[in-house]
């Protein structure tokens, strides 16, 4: 049977169209083409080796397709894996900020505290001190060091009673010592007192020590206390007696 066959390749799926109309004889050498609307033509006497060849060429085609739908699959596996590492991403970038945003509080809260803090930038000479003594009285602070001995191995020498003026610590008496090794201040009946532990002069370690009292403007020694090597005055109270 002569004409002219027409193949369309589509799923998978062979369909043919036979023009009835005149066509070459059999015999004329086979020709293989597409038509204006990309569909395979065959023109030829029907016979096996046609079709075989037909047949070969519709599964190259199909293994083409099976190959770029196992592409696409990659592909999409390889987009959706990108969209997972993009969100871990987006995750961790978040957590970041969180941690930022928390520094930040920090921050702010660490320079709030600091405008709310006086740093001292002092440095206050001693010789040999051994006890500082903090204490406050009529809306005033002070410091109370104690001078122990020099480097030339003097006992005898002066401890100090600093005010804070509210820029520095500055001296508002100068007591003499000997051998100081502690200061003590309590209050009693609205009276403020300073005792003064004495270990020793530069005779040896019999010495007395000494009870302050404050008069409004400056210590006064009012009670001189027979000591042995003195390192400490602490005071205390018993039935409300001191």
């Amino acid at each position: 049977m002569l004409g002219v066959f027409v193949v369309l390749i589509s799923a998978g799926v062979l369909m043919h169209h036979v023009n009835a109309a005149a066509s070459p004889q059999c015999g004329e050498k086979a020709q293989v083409g597409l038509d204006g609307e990309g569909r395979l033509v065959l023109s030829d006497c029907f016979n096996s080796t046609t079709l075989g060849g037909l047949l070969d060429l519709i599964q190259h085609q199909n293994s083409t397709i099976q190959q770029l739908t196992s592409r696409l699959e990659q592909q999409e596996h390889v987009i959706q894996q990108q969209q997972s590492i993009n969100q871990q991403l987006q995750s961790v970038v978040q957590q970041q900020q969180l941690v930022i945003q928390q520094q930040q509080l920090v921050n702010q809260q660490q320079q709030s505290l600091l405008c709310h803090i006086n740093v001292i930038p002092q440095l206050v000479p001693t010789v040999g001190g051994t006890d500082w003594e903090y204490f406050s009285m009529d809306g005033n602070h002070y410091l109370a060091v104690a001078n122990w001995r020099d480097n030339s191995g003097n006992f005898d020498i002066d401890s100090m009673v600093y005010q804070w003026n509210g820029t520095a610590l500055a001296v508002v008496q100068s007591i003499p010592t000997h051998g100081a090794r502690d200061w003590e201040y309590f209050s009693i009946n609205g009276h403020s007192y300073l005792a003064i532990a004495n270990m020793q002069d530069n005779a040896g370690t019999d010495i007395n020590s000494v009870l302050y009292q404050w008069d409004g403007t400056v210590f006064v020694a009012v009670q001189s206390i027979p000591t042995h090597g003195a390192y400490d005055w602490e005071y205390f109270s018993i039935d409300g007696s001191s």
